[in-house]
């Protein structure tokens, strides 16, 4: 029985990028921008976490309250709500909330992002014991995220760009522009420079999303699709060249190592299915160009039919299978006649 569940689990191993997400997120956008496969495809659910020993009441209050907050003045956010227990020996802190243990103080809420590609969580921010009402606030909205998600469907993307501390500030911004302008006149659909002043506490969930401190260089970020933000570049690394590279990029044909859950992360925004319809395609799955009529709405994605790299994938892994098969079988046969 043993040995059973050992080929069972490595089968399991084995095959999974053919059964599983792999093929389901190559399938679902083939034929599609990249950047219009961003308002179909998941998005990163992050976690808001009150953790405490679980028999604490205190802890139950403000797990139901968050619970009621997320059904209202929450709602449509991408976080879910966890309750975690600090007596469990067997969490995996650091993969679950992206911290090195458990809280020495409780009852506490951690807001944690999640890298769904990445299978990685990470820290975020803390209250003790819980989040204020302007705290709230401030997670489920700001002004900059409401301005993303206004404009954002019927623009290429948004270069975010805050400026740096540095004797080097500012130097970049005509780069900025020029990127915008130019991709905005070559494409269907606009790409448009937002500031955002580094110590606007109003955006302070963003900039912490954003993993640059309070001070430092300039750094832009890439935003398109449901709120997704592209890597930061920040001081020497701004340059056309690599905005360029990033624009191509967003134009391209989504692929299995180019699908939008592989080039960043969703910030926390609220979003309804109705805005994925309303948004302006940058090409309709048919066109094997980029120009198209502005007022095409994106088409959503099906997925087809086995195309012949899944074919070929497939049979490689499960020629691999049966060797593992093969291997445990005579390791079987051997042990049985050494006995």
């Amino acid at each position: 029985m043993i040995l059973i569940r050992h080929l069972l689990f490595t089968l399991t191993i084995i095959l999974s990028p053919v059964m599983g997400g792999t093929y389901g997120q190559v399938e679902a956008c083939e034929g599609a921008a990249v950047r219009d496969a961003a308002f179909t495809g998941p998005r990163d659910i992050h976690r808001l976490c009150v953790m405490a020993a679980r028999d604490d009441i205190e802890a139950d209050r403000i797990y139901q309250h968050l619970e009621a907050w997320l059904r209202t003045d929450g709602r449509k956010l991408n976080i879910e709500l966890h309750r975690a227990d600090v007596n469990d020996t067997e969490l995996d802190w650091l993969k679950e909330y992206g911290l090195p243990g458990a809280p020495p103080e409780s009852p506490v809420t951690v807001l944690c992002g999640y890298r769904t590609m990445e299978r990685r969580a990470f820290y975020i921010q803390y209250w003790q014991p819980e989040p204020a009402k302007e705290d709230l606030a401030a997670l489920a909205d700001s002004p900059l995220r409401e301005r993303i998600r206004r404009e954002i469907g019927s623009k290429m993307a948004l270069l975010l760009y805050v400026k740096g501390t540095d004797e080097q500030a500012g130097t970049t911004e005509a780069t900025l522009h020029k990127v915008a302008r130019e991709w905005s006149e070559k494409q269907p659909l606009a790409v448009e420079v937002v500031e955002l002043a580094r110590m606007d506490e109003k955006e302070s969930l963003l900039l912490a999303f954003s993993d640059q401190g309070p001070s430092g260089p300039e750094w832009v970020a890439v935003v398109f699709g449901r709120g997704k933000f592209m890597p930061p570049l920040a001081g020497e690394d701004i340059t056309e060249t690599v905005l360029n590279q990033q624009m191509e990029i967003l134009i391209g044909d989504c692929a299995c190592l180019r699908s939008p859950l592989s080039l960043g992360i969703d910030v926390p925004l609220k979003w309804e299915s109705s805005m994925d319809t309303a948004a302006t395609a940058l090409r309709p799955k048919t066109d094997t160009t980029t120009t198209r009529s502005v007022n095409t709405p994106v088409d959503p994605i099906v997925a087809q039919p086995p195309s012949r790299r899944i074919f070929y994938v497939t049979t490689l892994y499960t020629a691999g299978g049966l060797v593992v098969i093969a291997v445990i079988v005579f390791a079987i046969i051997f042990r049985r006649k050494a006995d």
